[in-house]
Protein backbone atom coordinates (compact mmCIF):
# COMPACT_ATOMS: atom_id res chain seq x y z
CA UNK A 1 0.00 0.00 0.00
CA UNK A 2 2.66 2.53 1.07
CA UNK A 3 6.05 2.31 -0.60
CA UNK A 4 9.02 4.47 0.41
CA UNK A 5 12.13 4.12 -1.71
CA UNK A 6 15.51 5.63 -0.82
CA UNK A 7 14.15 8.98 0.28
CA UNK A 8 16.21 11.87 1.57
CA UNK A 9 14.76 14.88 3.34
CA UNK A 10 15.60 17.18 6.20
CA UNK A 11 15.99 20.69 7.50
CA UNK A 12 18.67 23.05 6.26
CA UNK A 13 21.77 21.69 4.55
CA UNK A 14 22.11 18.39 6.44
CA UNK A 15 19.64 15.61 5.51
CA UNK A 16 17.77 13.99 8.41
CA UNK A 17 16.82 10.97 6.30
CA UNK A 18 19.48 9.24 4.21
CA UNK A 19 18.18 6.70 1.72
CA UNK A 20 15.32 5.34 3.84
CA UNK A 21 13.20 2.58 2.31
CA UNK A 22 10.25 0.75 3.83
CA UNK A 23 6.93 -0.87 2.96
CA UNK A 24 3.54 -0.90 4.67
CA UNK A 25 0.89 -3.37 3.49
CA UNK A 26 -2.88 -3.27 4.05
CA UNK A 27 -3.83 -4.60 7.47
CA UNK A 28 -0.40 -3.96 8.95
CA UNK A 29 0.70 -1.83 11.88
CA UNK A 30 4.33 -0.97 11.19
CA UNK A 31 6.43 0.59 13.95
CA UNK A 32 9.28 3.05 13.36
CA UNK A 33 11.65 2.95 16.32
CA UNK A 34 14.91 4.61 17.23
CA UNK A 35 16.57 7.13 19.55
CA UNK A 36 15.75 10.81 19.62
CA UNK A 37 17.06 12.55 16.53
CA UNK A 38 17.02 9.38 14.42
CA UNK A 39 14.64 10.92 11.86
CA UNK A 40 11.39 9.18 12.86
CA UNK A 41 9.11 12.23 12.94
CA UNK A 42 10.89 13.58 9.86
CA UNK A 43 9.89 10.39 8.05
CA UNK A 44 6.20 10.88 8.82
CA UNK A 45 6.33 14.57 7.94
CA UNK A 46 7.91 13.68 4.60
CA UNK A 47 5.28 11.04 3.81
CA UNK A 48 2.42 13.46 4.55
CA UNK A 49 3.98 16.30 2.56
CA UNK A 50 4.71 18.61 5.48
CA UNK A 51 8.37 18.31 4.53
CA UNK A 52 9.64 18.14 0.96
CA UNK A 53 11.41 15.06 -0.38
CA UNK A 54 14.88 15.85 -1.70
CA UNK A 55 15.28 12.56 -3.55
CA UNK A 56 13.71 9.13 -3.72
CA UNK A 57 10.07 8.17 -4.17
CA UNK A 58 6.96 7.74 -2.03
CA UNK A 59 3.95 5.92 -3.50
CA UNK A 60 0.48 5.02 -2.25
CA UNK A 61 -1.11 2.16 -4.19
CA UNK A 62 1.20 2.98 -7.08
CA UNK A 63 0.43 6.73 -7.08
CA UNK A 64 3.46 8.96 -6.50
CA UNK A 65 3.10 11.25 -3.49
CA UNK A 66 6.50 12.93 -3.41
CA UNK A 67 6.32 16.44 -4.79
CA UNK A 68 2.63 16.85 -3.98
CA UNK A 69 1.42 19.41 -1.42
CA UNK A 70 0.17 18.12 1.92
CA UNK A 71 -3.51 18.79 1.24
CA UNK A 72 -3.44 16.69 -1.94
CA UNK A 73 -1.66 13.85 -0.14
CA UNK A 74 -4.37 13.96 2.53
CA UNK A 75 -7.04 13.79 -0.19
CA UNK A 76 -5.34 10.70 -1.63
CA UNK A 77 -5.70 8.86 1.68
CA UNK A 78 -2.84 9.70 4.06
CA UNK A 79 -3.92 10.93 7.51
CA UNK A 80 -1.25 12.29 9.84
CA UNK A 81 -1.89 12.56 13.59
CA UNK A 82 1.00 14.82 14.51
CA UNK A 83 3.00 14.84 17.73
CA UNK A 84 1.09 16.98 20.20
CA UNK A 85 -2.31 15.84 18.79
CA UNK A 86 -3.15 18.97 16.78
CA UNK A 87 -6.78 19.25 17.81
CA UNK A 88 -8.42 22.69 17.86
CA UNK A 89 -8.94 23.50 21.57
CA UNK A 90 -11.60 26.17 21.01
CA UNK A 91 -13.81 23.86 18.97
CA UNK A 92 -16.12 21.22 20.42
CA UNK A 93 -15.56 17.50 20.05
CA UNK A 94 -18.33 17.47 17.43
CA UNK A 95 -16.72 20.24 15.37
CA UNK A 96 -13.25 18.70 15.62
CA UNK A 97 -14.71 15.46 14.26
CA UNK A 98 -16.56 17.29 11.48
CA UNK A 99 -13.23 18.65 10.24
CA UNK A 100 -12.13 15.09 9.55
CA UNK A 101 -15.26 14.46 7.51
CA UNK A 102 -14.22 17.02 4.87
CA UNK A 103 -11.76 14.47 3.48
CA UNK A 104 -14.40 11.81 2.91
CA UNK A 105 -14.88 10.79 -0.71
CA UNK A 106 -18.62 11.30 -0.26
CA UNK A 107 -20.42 13.47 2.27
CA UNK A 108 -23.37 11.08 2.09
CA UNK A 109 -21.78 8.77 4.67
CA UNK A 110 -20.71 11.51 7.07
CA UNK A 111 -23.25 10.60 9.77
CA UNK A 112 -22.39 6.91 9.47
CA UNK A 113 -18.72 7.79 9.89
CA UNK A 114 -19.49 9.88 12.95
CA UNK A 115 -21.55 7.07 14.45
CA UNK A 116 -18.69 4.62 13.83
CA UNK A 117 -16.24 6.98 15.56
CA UNK A 118 -18.54 7.31 18.56
CA UNK A 119 -18.95 3.53 18.71
CA UNK A 120 -15.14 3.23 18.79
CA UNK A 121 -14.83 5.96 21.44
CA UNK A 122 -18.14 5.80 23.36
CA UNK A 123 -17.02 8.31 26.02
CA UNK A 124 -17.34 11.03 23.36
CA UNK A 125 -21.05 10.52 22.67
CA UNK A 126 -22.42 12.37 25.75
CA UNK A 127 -19.67 15.00 25.51
CA UNK A 128 -19.92 16.17 21.89
CA UNK A 129 -20.47 19.76 23.04
CA UNK A 130 -17.33 19.83 25.22
CA UNK A 131 -14.41 21.97 24.04
CA UNK A 132 -11.34 20.10 22.88
CA UNK A 133 -9.14 22.15 25.19
CA UNK A 134 -11.06 20.88 28.22
CA UNK A 135 -10.18 17.24 27.55
CA UNK A 136 -7.39 15.29 29.21
CA UNK A 137 -4.27 14.50 27.19
CA UNK A 138 -5.43 10.94 26.54
CA UNK A 139 -8.87 12.09 25.45
CA UNK A 140 -7.35 14.66 23.10
CA UNK A 141 -5.19 11.94 21.54
CA UNK A 142 -8.21 9.71 20.99
CA UNK A 143 -10.11 12.66 19.50
CA UNK A 144 -7.23 13.30 17.10
CA UNK A 145 -7.27 9.65 15.99
CA UNK A 146 -11.06 9.65 15.62
CA UNK A 147 -10.91 12.83 13.54
CA UNK A 148 -8.29 11.27 11.25
CA UNK A 149 -10.36 8.10 10.79
CA UNK A 150 -13.39 10.12 9.70
CA UNK A 151 -11.50 11.01 6.52
CA UNK A 152 -11.40 7.29 5.59
CA UNK A 153 -7.60 7.16 5.20
CA UNK A 154 -5.78 4.33 3.51
CA UNK A 155 -2.71 4.97 5.67
CA UNK A 156 -2.80 6.41 9.18
CA UNK A 157 0.42 8.03 10.44
CA UNK A 158 0.74 8.27 14.24
CA UNK A 159 3.57 10.36 15.69
CA UNK A 160 4.37 9.64 19.35
CA UNK A 161 0.73 9.06 20.39
CA UNK A 162 1.66 8.16 23.99
CA UNK A 163 3.75 11.30 24.60
CA UNK A 164 2.97 12.88 27.97
CA UNK A 165 0.28 10.36 28.94
CA UNK A 166 -0.06 8.40 32.19
CA UNK A 167 0.76 4.66 32.04
CA UNK A 168 -2.87 3.56 32.47
CA UNK A 169 -3.98 5.84 29.63
CA UNK A 170 -1.14 4.57 27.45
CA UNK A 171 -2.43 1.00 27.93
CA UNK A 172 -5.93 2.08 26.88
CA UNK A 173 -4.56 3.97 23.90
CA UNK A 174 -2.59 1.00 22.61
CA UNK A 175 -5.66 -1.21 22.89
CA UNK A 176 -7.31 1.22 20.48
CA UNK A 177 -4.27 1.39 18.18
CA UNK A 178 -4.12 -2.39 17.99
CA UNK A 179 -7.55 -2.42 16.30
CA UNK A 180 -6.94 0.39 13.78
CA UNK A 181 -5.53 -1.65 10.89
CA UNK A 182 -8.11 -3.21 8.55
CA UNK A 183 -8.13 -4.97 5.19
CA UNK A 184 -8.07 -1.57 3.48
CA UNK A 185 -6.17 0.53 6.02
CA UNK A 186 -2.59 0.39 7.33
CA UNK A 187 -0.92 2.17 10.23
CA UNK A 188 2.62 3.58 10.40
CA UNK A 189 3.49 4.55 13.96
CA UNK A 190 6.46 6.37 15.51
CA UNK A 191 6.70 5.64 19.21
CA UNK A 192 9.14 5.68 22.14
CA UNK A 193 7.15 3.11 24.13
CA UNK A 194 9.01 0.36 22.31
CA UNK A 195 7.67 -2.76 24.00
CA UNK A 196 4.06 -1.59 24.07
CA UNK A 197 4.32 -0.61 20.43
CA UNK A 198 5.81 -3.94 19.36
CA UNK A 199 2.99 -5.81 21.10
CA UNK A 200 0.45 -4.31 18.67
CA UNK A 201 2.68 -3.95 15.58
CA UNK A 202 3.10 -6.44 12.76
CA UNK A 203 6.61 -5.40 11.78
CA UNK A 204 9.12 -2.74 12.70
CA UNK A 205 12.01 -0.66 11.39
CA UNK A 206 14.77 0.85 13.51
CA UNK A 207 16.27 4.18 12.43
CA UNK A 208 19.62 5.52 13.49
CA UNK A 209 21.07 8.80 12.23
CA UNK A 210 18.58 8.89 9.40
CA UNK A 211 19.15 5.35 8.13
CA UNK A 212 17.32 2.05 8.54
CA UNK A 213 19.66 -0.17 10.56
CA UNK A 214 17.28 -3.03 11.34
CA UNK A 215 13.93 -4.36 10.17
CA UNK A 216 12.08 -7.51 11.21
CA UNK A 217 8.80 -8.86 12.51
CA UNK A 218 7.57 -7.27 15.73
CA UNK A 219 7.95 -10.62 17.51
CA UNK A 220 11.59 -10.91 16.48
CA UNK A 221 12.34 -7.29 17.39
CA UNK A 222 10.92 -7.71 20.90
CA UNK A 223 13.72 -10.10 21.75
CA UNK A 224 16.52 -8.46 19.75
CA UNK A 225 19.32 -6.95 21.81
CA UNK A 226 20.12 -4.63 18.93
CA UNK A 227 16.97 -2.69 19.83
CA UNK A 228 18.57 -1.80 23.18
CA UNK A 229 21.81 -0.83 21.48
CA UNK A 230 19.95 1.38 19.00
CA UNK A 231 18.33 3.29 21.84
CA UNK A 232 21.44 3.58 23.98
CA UNK A 233 23.84 4.63 21.22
Amino acid sequence: MLSIDRIESGYGLVPALRGVSLRVAPGEIVAVLGPNGAGKSTLLRTVSGLLATRSGAISLNGRRLDGLPAHKIARLGVAHVVEGRGILPNLTIRDNLRLGSFLRASRAGEQEGLDAALDRFPWMRPRLGDLGGRLSGGQQQMLAIARALLGEPKVLLLDEPSLGLAPKIIDELFEVIGRLATDDRAVLIVEQQVHRCLRVATRGYVLQRGRVVLSDSAEALRGDERIERAYLS
